[in-house]
């Protein structure tokens, strides 16, 4: 819940730049009174309003704009990297099962389960890599896994900027 002052107050979002620069106006107030969690809101809806005029002007810059709205919230949701990265790691586990790209370092005739190529998309992902299950010798299985190990570094990275950004005193 926002305050008081939320309730009396409306922002009409159908004017894209006053939106946006009210937005800002309201994340310097609120930073200037140390209430970082309406900051917090406040930049985020500043920067939606920010996305909408790329969008509305159908400039490039809108998907990088998109990308970081739903992998991270702006910056201000830390929740939205943790889904981001669950959803990446399933996603790299289905590939990796439907290649048929991961083999049991011990025994080639060992079948895996979903849960192991789960468990090795997690391995990967965190640049963990225990070994017990590797890529099968083919330079694309490697390359996939070395691009969910370079995207898992990118969001541990990411998950913890957002952290940081969120929870510290701007």
């Amino acid at each position: 819940k926002r305050g008081r002052y939320f309730d009396s107050c409306q922002i009409n979002e159908r004017g894209l730049m006053s939106a946006e620069e009210a937005y800002q106006d309201l994340k310097k107030y609120f930073i200037s009174n140390g209430k970082y969690v309406d900051a917090s809101w406040a930049s985020f809806k500043e920067k939606t309003m920010e996305k909408m005029l790329l969008k509305k002007k159908r400039n490039l810059a809108y998907l990088p704009s998109l990308l970081m709205d739903i992998l991270c919230g702006y910056g201000e949701k830390p929740y939205r990297v943790i889904l981001s990265s669950a959803a990446i790691i399933s996603v790299y586990a289905f590939l990796f099962l439907a290649l048929n790209s991961v083999t049991y370092a011990q025994s080639s005739s060992y079948k895996l389960a979903i849960g192991d190529y789960i468990y090795y998309s997690i391995v990967t992902f965190t640049t963990v890599g225990y070994g017990d299950f590797v890529p099968r010798p083919s330079s694309l299985f490697r390359l996939l896994a070395a691009s969910e190990a370079f995207v898992g570094a990118f969001m541990i990275g990411l998950f913890i900027f957002t952290l940081a950004r969120r929870y510290s005193a701007r």
